[in-house]
């Protein structure tokens, strides 16, 4: 027979596999999800908390989001970046364009051409970070905390699966 302990645990693992694993067994979150074992005093079976960025660090991310997207096209001689350097370039652009359609999904505003607007890096922030304020996180979430609790392993993959939606995901720190 199975303790409470070890159902606990199965159903904590079934829940991070599934938060966790795409259709291919792929990780497709980026960021930590915790599991503590239930202490005596608890009553739910599962309470669940979440800490994402606030609106400060959000926009730090933007920031080193759409720097990082741009440093690629402002240099005005490829000859003068070492090969090395050029290809970390490359990867970071790469990343944080991909990392900006996770928050954003295909907008205009994830465009390459809007973007790389020239002289255009501080209007292009201010629209990122009024597009990031207008994101809906879940009932409940309030700078940068959020946390509920569930009765069943299905209700607490269905609560914290919300940050794990296109826009979320990108700005959760950790999943407990």
């Amino acid at each position: 027979m199975l303790t409470r302990y070890v159902l606990d645990t199965l159903c904590a693992t079934i829940i991070l596999i599934s938060s966790t694993q795409g259709d291919q067994g792929s990780a497709v979150t980026s960021f930590v999800t915790e599991y503590r074992h239930r202490s005596k005093q608890q009553k739910p079976a599962f309470t669940m908390e979440v800490e994402y960025f606030n609106e400060t660090e959000m926009n730090e991310q933007l920031h080193e989001l759409l720097w990082s997207y741009r440093q690629l096209f402002t240099i005005e001689d490829e000859t003068d970046v070492k090969a090395r350097d050029y290809e970390q370039m490359e990867g970071e652009s790469a990343l944080a364009l991909a990392t900006l359609r996770g928050v954003f999904g295909s907008r205009p505003e994830t465009e390459p051409e809007f973007l790389r607007a020239k002289n255009a890096f501080d209007s292009i922030l201010c629209h990122l970070k009024d597009l990031a304020r207008a994101i809906q996180w879940p009932e409940g979430a309030k700078d940068g905390k959020w946390s509920s609790t569930a009765e069943t392993a299905g209700q607490c993959h269905d609560q914290t699966g919300a940050f794990m939606k296109e826009g979320l995901w990108p700005f959760t720190k950790i999943v407990r």
